[in-house]
């Protein structure tokens, strides 16, 4: 469990201050319970302990996020708490704060009320983590001693709940981020492999005939050390500049029409000074709204192919 950290005791706005500014830069429901929970038991009256929780993968039960306070028998037992019972049942399902002395009911209610703390506590507090009215989780505080919940103490609390479970939905959304990002990263790389492995070359570009990206054996035929060099640079940047007017040419004529340009030959210089004929296709790269932004194109090296047909010289390498 990790170490409270140390802050003199401060007011219950200072507490909601800081707990502000957790849920402000909180991007991980560890790391803000611990500041939300940390806040907590060093406010001018601390419990003795608290406890944050959200949903776990099992609706039926709250999953143990920070923990301060909590017995070392009681941790294990209080990783994870059942989301319908006792205390915290009664202040998810009115979605407000709920003190231990505002419910009656026998022992075992009573017993269920001091979940997750040890039997010495005295005065418990549950607040639902609320975002859009959505219940996300629950704060759970004790105190050792009987003590009044005034009305203050309790907006307090709502506040702290609200603002707990605002940061926690913005966790969620960061988390949900990070796995979306690796999977687009996965897929860029397998597309990437995909294109790196096909016998052609391929590239794309802009409505400004800047490059976007392309597989290996355009790079290599470049004279680049890897596809990703290529973006932003344009034809007059490499070894064919001298046809570059003719390439772009090409390009406006897709851009402008909406229609592919296919199988058209050009004689293209290559990094060591050689020139190859390139059966060239070109085709317009379309937005969710049907609008041309760019051109996707593909080339195959035909040189041998033409001088075994004997189309003309073929030129040196």
């Amino acid at each position: 469990m990790p170490t409270p950290i140390q802050r003199a005791p401060g007011s219950v706005l200072e507490t909601v201050v800081t707990i502000a500014e957790a849920a402000h830069v909180a991007s991980d429901p560890h790391v803000l319970a611990q500041a939300v929970v940390d806040a907590l038991v060093h406010t001018h009256d601390a419990p003795a302990a608290a406890a944050m929780y959200a949903h776990s993968a099992e609706p039926a039960y709250l999953e143990l996020l920070h923990a301060v306070g909590l017995p070392e028998s009681t941790v294990e037992a209080a990783r994870l708490l059942p989301a319908e019972r006792g205390l915290v049942g009664i202040a998810l399902a009115r979605k407000d704060v709920v003190c231990a002395g505002d419910v009656g009911g026998g022992e075992r209610l009573r017993a269920e009320d001091r979940q997750p703390f040890a039997d010495d506590v005295a005065t418990v507090v549950a607040v639902p983590l609320l975002y859009r009215e959505r219940v996300l989780g629950c704060l759970v505080a004790g105190w050792s001693e009987a003590r009044p919940v005034p009305q203050a103490e309790r907006e307090a609390f709502r506040a702290i709940g609200r603002m707990a479970g605002l940061a926690l939905a913005n966790a969620e959304q960061f988390a949900q981020l990070r796995i979306a990002l690796v999977e687009l990263k996965a897929a860029r790389e397998r597309l990437q492999l995909i294109l790196d492995t096909i016998p052609v070359r391929v590239f794309w570009k802009d409505n400004q005939s800047r490059y976007l990206g392309c597989n290996a054996h355009f790079a290599r035929d470049a004279g680049l050390a890897s596809s990703d060099e290529i973006v932003g640079l344009t034809d007059k940047s490499l070894p064919w500049r001298d046809s570059a007017e003719v390439i772009q040419a090409i390009d406006r004529e897709v851009l402008r029409t909406g229609h592919p340009k296919l199988n058209y030959q050009l004689l293209l210089s290559r990094p060591d000074g050689s020139e190859r004929w390139e059966n060239v296709s070109k085709i317009p790269l379309r937005d969710e709204n049907g609008q041309v932004f760019g051109v996707l194109a593909c080339y195959e090296d035909i040189t041998e192919r033409k001088r075994a047909a004997g189309g003309g010289q073929a030129p040196p390498r």
